[in-house]
């Protein structure tokens, strides 16, 4: 395909993505919002795709490796964030279970709960415990992990005597 036959939005869908990196629903929504017709959005998509611009499974996990490594999410969240950006589950699913293959969920959760500690020191309450657990629980990571890693400060609280 050439310049001079390239849709209109095809342009502006490649300067979207030279922003940054969308999922197919992502880059259908702002091609519509600029009212382009649906057969050139259609053909743009296709064309993107073609030319591995537009690649769902790659968006999911490049997503999905930023936010585990720099944000420190988990699975669950990862997974939401993805639905929210018009990813299918079944392509979620495929880009989360290679990722953490490669990157251990737990190290990741040991981490986030290090730099919650590191911001706001050892809980020193009950309550203080439940706050790092709902902190934790919004990450993302799944619950019988938090508490087997929150289970030394749980003990620690109840050694101190108040």
């Amino acid at each position: 395909m050439t310049e001079e036959t390239s849709p209109k939005s095809y342009a502006v869908a490649l300067k979207l993505l030279s922003i940054r990196a969308r999922s197919q629903a992502e880059m259908e929504k702002l091609l519509e919002k600029r009212a382009f017709p649906e057969e050139e959005i259609a053909t743009t998509i296709k064309i993107l795709k073609e030319k591995n611009y537009l690649d769902d499974f790659q968006f999911a996990y490049q997503y999905s490796l930023f936010g585990a490594t720099n944000r420190l999410m988990g699975r669950h969240r990862l997974f939401q964030k993805l639905l929210e950006k018009g990813v299918a589950a079944q392509v979620i699913h495929r880009a989360l279970d290679q990722l953490f293959n490669e990157i251990d969920e737990e190290k990741l959760l040991e981490k986030a709960i290090g730099k919650k500690v590191r911001l706001h020191g050892l809980p020193k309450t009950i309550n203080d415990l439940k706050r790092l657990y709902d902190y934790i629980y919004r990450r993302g990571f799944p619950t019988e992990l938090i508490w087997k890693k929150l289970a030394p400060y749980k003990k620690r609280l109840s050694e101190v005597t108040f």
